[in-house]
């Protein structure tokens, strides 16, 4: 057979072949997703009933709740499966019937396999670990799977009120919740004493007390009201309270100690509760009289009733009213007391019985009288203290000057009931306290008195009636517009304002002109008043600047903190920069502002004392070109000193460089006031202050400006593609990136041709995107952070063959991604190769089990394989994958294509050297033995032929498809090399047997030229 016909005839057998395999896998059949599911699970065994379920738990202090569940189960034939627990749970202990059981986990949960049909009691231990707050614990309680189960806890002691949910009915007391429920679990949840909110607090409380030896014993009984059905802590005294008896509702209350140190009763129910408590506490004599400290929980109504044998004289702190009677040879007193949390009582011996009245009283008083002048107005307010050396006091009484209106009277260790001006001749104002005090109690008195006519008048100062002895101070203060001057100073010594109290003095908030001092009666005190004339304001000034350099524009804003230190101030001048644009002006009490040239001029609706804020913002515009510009810094005219400090920074990219300073000094940054950095909107570039009046400070800046770099408005950080593939010609990939996004409203995204879209989501919610052109566009959020963003894409590629190449693009986004990760999971029964893609081969193996991937759909076994990059598309390709296969008799078609593509090579390769060379490598005559076989005498007669264009043209013909088929074989569908190499042994193994002689020729030749001269050449051995 020529090797013409030997070709022909291997290409036909292959393409039969071929033609065969292809023709048996051809048809298609459609069925809906949920039944192919169906259909591809195995039969499940019939499943077993749960009865009566009952629940146990019991709760340690670590909170890990123990659950012990019954159930009763029935199988009505051998080998059914019992669901009873949810998937999930550690069980310690299963047992049916008092013998161990194994459970099996499924996906839906763990199933006993009953062995034999009939009723069985399954018994099941396991640890449910629970969370806590600060109100109180809860623990998922995962529960059997049965229609009804009835559920008792045992909860810790601190437990107030506890739940399940959900729950058809629940009971709760004593620590033991019982409920029932259903379903594969449940939320058990409870109240701690420490996490019900607001302890209740007593609304009444009355003590009766009585002295013991060395003690005051006290029965108490208070009333709560609680509004909700639990329990709960009430506190009621500190721990050193020697406390006897304690009862709620006269039984015997459970005593605990809250987190303050009180001692707390626990009260349960709903409505009035009534709490006895009997408690002792020492008689002390601290201040010099017997008496006792009594702690007391702070009640609205606290009524006191004390008996004391003897003539006793009860003395109360806090100051109340107290009762006194006598009962036989004791002393009974009662009283009630504010909200304390404590009550001093101190009973000295009673007053003889001859004393009747009221006691003397012994005071002295100091007064102080600080007085402004005003348009026809005298205004003034007296400051008096009363030192009470003896007795008490509820009703004080000075003497006022005709004319004068009292306007407001305070006092400070009482309430203020009433005051009254009475008399003709002489007036007395008389003060009304809603209780007697004691020791010391101050009054302020406003009042005030009409000018007449134009002269000296008599300052009113008033006088207090009913005291040992007093002193007055007088202040004449000086407004902004008038002044007092004393006419006379008869009786009077001039004092400085340091004789005034300090606290006086801090109130005062205009200037004091004079002081005068006097004892006893005050004398007449004569003045005038005199306008003030206006002091020329002297002031410094603080200057902070922040400029900020554009690109067509330099902005500054100054904030601008003036003190007067003398005068006052009614304009504000302030120099801005040639050709400055002012944007804002802000400052207190502001009338207008106006501009004259380069200068805004502030005038403000009344005279300025003290400091004074201004904040300015102005712009200056750059000229195209302008490489040098100045610094627009403000200047306060008329400051005795200015200091300031600016701060240059760039908010386009421009380049800065100093190029001039005068009367700047350069600082570091951080020296620079906090609201100067807070409000830069970039880092601050140069810093420099000044400390001084005139000239103003001047600082030229060098300024180069460049074109802004082009950003990425949106990045992937990372993108993970899942590609699921099927043999019937479809590849579901799953794709999600990590999105940061500035300004950027959709996500473009490119799918592979004939694409189909299924899902899309952003940040984990449903998004509906856009379709332009061949471009999917997805709504995006703008976010500092990552967000996801997902899709769902199906795209159809080729059917599987026997023999092929499985190519899969990606989707590919407009956006660069960071990093790339590609999960391939191929079907199973195909010989997979070595993937060909842009991205490098991570991972590559049998997938195993079973792999949910989307929409429901789980691969089982088959391939996988992952690929990763790093910045993967950014040639604007998309990233795919190529991956040969075989499946079948296809891979013996590669196996055979590679073993002829070897052949064919060969047999061209040695015919065209052979007709190149003119050697014919065949065995020679008689070398075969006796018997010459024909391809001896083709050999023989092939060397007596001649070379022709035909047959060299065929020999190449042959090397050329031995080396096609080769290439498609082991470079395209990847077969296995062994074949080829094989084969190629084979032929070098004949070739080297077929010329062996020629080959030893050729060494001996080789070595007689090497030899040395005079050798005798070697022969063949003698016969």
């Amino acid at each position: 057979m020529s090797l013409a016909r030997f070709v022909a005839a291997a290409a036909l057998s292959a393409s039969v072949l071929s033609s065969s395999l292809s023709h048996a896998q051809e048809g298609t059949v459609r069925v809906p997703l949920a039944t192919w599911q169906q259909l591809a699970s195995p039969p499940s065994a019939p499943r077993a009933s749960i009865g009566a379920t009952s629940v146990a738990i019991g709760i340690d202090g670590e909170l890990v709740a123990t659950v012990r569940a019954t159930l009763a189960i029935r199988a009505r034939v051998d080998g059914a499966e019992a669901l009873v627990l949810p998937p999930g749970v550690v069980v310690h202990q299963a047992s049916a019937d008092g013998t161990p059981i194994d459970l099996v986990p499924t996906r839906e949960g763990l199933v006993w396999i009953v062995e034999t049909a009939g009723s069985r009691s399954l018994e099941l231990v396991y640890d449910v670990t629970g969370a806590r707050d600060e109100h109180g614990a809860s623990i998922g309680i995962p529960l059997p799977l049965a229609p009804s189960v009835r559920v008792r806890a045992e909860l810790p002691p601190d437990a107030a009120s506890a739940s399940v949910v959900p729950a058809v009915s629940s009971y709760f007391l004593d620590g033991v919740l019982e409920a029932t429920t259903s379903g594969t679990g449940a939320l058990l949840a409870w109240r701690t004493l420490d996490g019900t909110g607001a302890a209740p607090a007593p609304s009444r409380a009355l003590y009766r007390g009585e002295l013991i030896d060395g003690a005051v014993r006290f029965e108490a009984e208070l009333d709560v009201e609680l509004a909700r059905d639990e329990a709960v802590l009430v506190p009621l005294f500190p721990r050193d309270v020697a406390l006897a008896v304690l009862e709620v509702d006269r039984a015997a209350s459970p005593i605990r100690t809250t987190d303050d140190g009180r001692l707390a009763a626990l009260v349960r129910g709903r409505g009035r509760h009534v709490l006895h408590a009997t408690f002792e506490v020492p008689i002390t004599s601290e201040r010099g009289l017997p008496g006792a400290r009594v702690p007391i929980p702070e009640v609205p109504v606290s009524r006191f009733e004390l008996a004391i044998p003897g003539d006793k004289d009860v003395r109360v702190e806090p100051a109340v009213a107290v009762h006194r009677a006598r009962r036989g040879a004791s002393t009974l007193v009662s009283f009630h007391v504010p909200m304390s949390a404590e009550v001093q009582l101190a009973w000295p011996e009673a007053l003889p019985e001859s004393a009747t009245g009221e006691p003397e009283l012994r005071a002295a008083a100091t007064l102080v009288h600080v007085v402004r002048a005003e348009e026809g107005l005298l205004r003034a307010t007296a400051h008096v203290e009363y030192q009470l050396a003896r007795g008490s006091a509820s009703r004080l009484e000075l003497r006022v000057p005709h004319g004068v209106e009292v306007d407001a009277v305070r006092a400070d260790a009482a309430e203020v009931a009433d005051f009254r001006v009475t008399g003709e001749r002489e007036r007395v104002l008389t003060v009304f306290l809603d209780r007697a005090v004691q020791d010391v109690v101050s009054l302020e008195i406003d009042y005030e008195v009409l000018l007449g006519r134009a002269g000296p008048f008599e300052v009113p100062l008033l006088e207090a009636r009913g005291v040992r002895r007093q002193r007055g101070l007088a202040a004449l203060l000086a407004t902004r517009d008038l002044v007092l001057e004393p006419a006379s100073e008869e009786g009077l010594v001039r004092v400085g304002e340091n004789q005034l109290p300090a606290a006086i003095r801090a109130r005062i908030d205009a200037t004091i002109a004079h002081v005068f001092r006097w004892s006893d009666a005050p004398p007449a005190l004569r003045a005038s008043t005199a306008t003030r004339p206006r002091e020329a304001a002297r002031f410094d000034a603080r200057l902070d600047a922040l400029v900020s350099l554009g690109d067509a524009s330099t902005t500054a804003w100054a904030a601008i903190d003036v003190r007067v230190k003398s005068g006052s101030l009614s304009e504000l001048v302030i120099a801005l920069p040639e050709g400055a644009s002012l944007l804002d002006v802000v400052a207190p009490s502001l009338r207008e502002h106006r501009l004259e040239g380069s200068r805004v001029r502030l005038s403000f609706t009344q005279e300025m004392e003290g400091d004074v804020h201004v904040e300015l913002r102005w712009e200056r515009i750059v000229a195209a070109g302008e490489s040098e510009l100045d610094a627009p810094m403000a200047h306060v005219e008329g400051a005795d000193v200015e200091q300031g400090r600016v701060a240059i920074e760039a908010t386009a990219a421009v380049e800065v460089e100093p190029a001039r300073t005068e009367g700047l000094s350069p600082v570091e940054v951080s020296e620079l006031p906090e609201e100067l950095v807070v409000r830069s909107e970039s880092p601050v570039l140069l810093a420099y202050r000044w400390a001084h009046a005139s000239p103003a400070p001047r600082l030229a800046l060098r300024v180069a400006r460049h074109r802004r770099a082009e950003l990425r408005e949106a990045a992937i950080d990372d993108a993970t593609y899942r590609t699921l593939v099927t043999s019937d010609g479809l590849a579901v990939t799953v794709a999600t990136w990590m999105v940061r996004n500035e300004r950027e409203q959709f996500l473009r995204v490119a799918l592979p041709a004939g694409s189909e879209l299924w899902s899309a989501q952003v940040g984990g919610r449903a998004e509906t995107p856009a379709i332009a052109g061949d471009v999917l566009m997805i709504g995006v959020v703008r976010a500092e952070g990552a967000f996801p963003v997902e899709i769902v894409y199906a795209t159809p590629i080729a059917r599987l063959g026997a023999l092929g190449r499985l190519a899969l693009p990606l989707a590919r986004p407009e956006a660069i991604a960071a990093r790339t990760r590609w999960e391939v999971l191929l079907p199973e029964g195909v010989r997979w190769s070595a993937p060909s893609s842009e991205l490098a081969l991570r991972e590559r193996g049998p997938a195993i089990g079973e792999a949910p991937f989307v929409h429901g759909i789980t691969m089982r076994g088959g391939e996988r394989v992952v690929l990763e990059g790093l910045f993967a598309g950014r040639e604007g390709r998309a990233p795919s994958v190529s991956i040969a296969y075989a499946s079948g008799a296809g891979v013996w078609v590669g196996w055979l294509m590679g073993i002829v593509g070897a052949l064919l090579v060969w047999v061209g390769l040695l015919g065209l050297v052979m007709a190149r060379t003119g050697v014919i490598v065949v065995p020679e005559e008689g070398a075969a033995g006796t018997v010459e076989l024909a391809t001896y005498r083709v050999a023989a007669s092939a060397q007596r032929a001649t070379t022709t264009r035909r047959g060299i043209a065929m020999l190449a013909a042959s090397a050329i498809v031995g080396a096609a088929l080769l290439v498609l074989a082991l470079g395209w569908l990847e077969s296995s090399a062994w074949g080829p190499v094989g084969m190629s042994a084979m032929l070098a193994i004949g070739l080297v047997i077929a010329g062996r002689r020629r080959i030893a020729a050729w060494l001996a030749s080789v070595r007689a030229k090497v030899a040395p001269a005079g050798a005798p050449p070697e022969g063949p051995p003698a016969s």
